[in-house]
């Protein structure tokens, strides 16, 4: 570990490149093998490969510290350690790290009723250069 904070130390103020420490994930990313059927598990081949990627980086951390680890993969430390958080509060669940989709669950209905969209068609024809209605549609709302 020592080794490793000297090479940062050396390089000080020139980036490292990426390349020193781009890992494959075709061999076993995890060091922990009893964590590696857990992960075979998740069916979704790209929620596999984003899992792995998480553990690499958390493995990683663990081993190298978090400056290393936010210069090695480009990751900010917020996010490691959040992910590290969501691994420690599932108690080791792998879907854990699975993004969650970003979509809220319930979207705002955009439905006018009709004779308010109605309403509006006709004041345009007849009014063609009045610009607000919001104080004319907002009747249909009280």
């Amino acid at each position: 570990m020592h080794k490793f904070k000297a090479l940062f130390r050396r390089k000080k103020g020139v980036k490292i490149e990426n390349q020193l420490f781009r890992f494959s994930l075709t061999p076993s990313p995890i060091k922990d093998l009893k964590m590696l059927p857990r992960l075979e598990a998740i069916k979704d081949a790209s929620q596999r490969n984003e899992v792995a990627f998480r553990l690499k980086v958390i493995e990683f951390h663990n081993s190298f510290g978090t400056e290393a680890t936010v210069e090695a993969f480009g990751i900010c430390r917020a996010t490691i350690y959040r992910w590290k958080k969501l691994l420690k509060d599932s108690g080791g669940r792998l879907e854990s790290l699975i993004s969650k989709p970003r979509t809220p669950k319930r979207k705002c209905s955009k439905r006018w009723p009709q004779e308010v969209i109605e309403f509006i068609l006709n004041y345009r024809r007849e009014h063609p250069r009045k610009e607000k209605l919001k104080p004319l549609v907002d009747r249909f709302f009280r």
